[in-house]
Formats: C-alpha cells, structure tokens, sequence
C-alpha cells in the first residue's frame, strides 16, 4: 500500500528531475502498517532488495526442479539398459596366436567369457619364426582364423 504526499500543498516543483527530486527529500517517512510514502509515483524506498531476492528463490526452485528431473531420468534409464554380465553371455569364438617351439600358431578358440578356460581350439596354421615371409604369412593366417571364429560364431546362435 503506498501513501500519495502532499508536496503540491507546500510548493514542491514537480517539474524537477529525478535526481534532485530525490537528492531533496532529506529522509524517508515510513508509515505503520508497511506502506511506504510515495512522492508523485517515485517510491521513497527501493524495491530492488525485493526483486533480486525473488530471482534468487526462482533460480533456487528451478535448480531443485531440474535435479530432480534429471535423477528420476538417470533412475528410469538406468533400470532400462542393463545388460547381460559377461558371465551369463555364453561361449565366444576368437581368434588366437602363440609361440610354440620357434613356431607361431595361429588358432580359433572357444572362450568361456566368465573365467577365460578355453573349451576347443582349432589349429589353423603354423608359422615359422626363421620365415623370410614370416609377416605376410602371419597376417593372411590371422585373417583366416577370424573369418573361421565368425563362421563358428554364427553356428554356434
């Protein structure tokens, strides 16, 4: 509730800017019950404090609003995306090499994905390490061998 002054009853010039108007009121008159005098459509006291406070409480709301917007997301999709454990998948076919007396072997092996024992091994080539085409040799075998674990692979679903 704001108060209207009676400036115009004493001689007050309204015709002066702001600032004056404001630099000549030599204090402020506050009325019981919470209004303020206003002096002609100027609020004597600044509803600043009262407006940045407000902002502050809407920020704070919309804060608490969007972390719980985002947990009750990361609650919903992360029942939705489980996966199966590594344990429960069932035996893969990879492919393999080792050295085995100055010889690489190239392999296909069938993997237990829980503890890694191996269950079948197929040899598919082995290699000499003295080879002088030791590296295109190895490379067309390891090609091989994954050709073979994806074949084994698609039998084995």
């Amino acid at each position: 509730m704001n108060v209207q002054c009676g400036c115009s009853e004493i001689g007050f010039d309204p015709t002066l800017d702001l600032a004056r108007q404001r630099a000549s009121s030599s204090e402020r008159i506050r009325i019981p019950g919470g209004a303020a005098l206003v002096h002609h459509g100027i609020p004597r006291e600044s509803q600043e404090p009262v407006v940045m406070m407000t902002l502050v409480r809407a920020m704070v709301v919309l804060g608490v609003l969007a972390l719980i917007a985002y947990g009750t997301y990361a609650v919903i999709s992360g029942t939705t995306k489980r996966r199966t454990p590594v344990a429960d998948a069932g035996p893969r076919w990879v492919a393999a090499h080792y050295a085995v007396n100055e010889m690489t072997r190239i392999v296909v092996r069938r993997l237990n994905p829980g503890n890694g024992d191996v269950l079948d091994e197929h040899i598919v080539v082995e290699i000499p390490d003295s080879d002088s085409d030791f590296d295109a040799k190895f490379l067309e075998a390891m090609a091989e061998a994954r050709a073979r674990a994806a074949l084994f692979e698609s039998e084995s679903d």
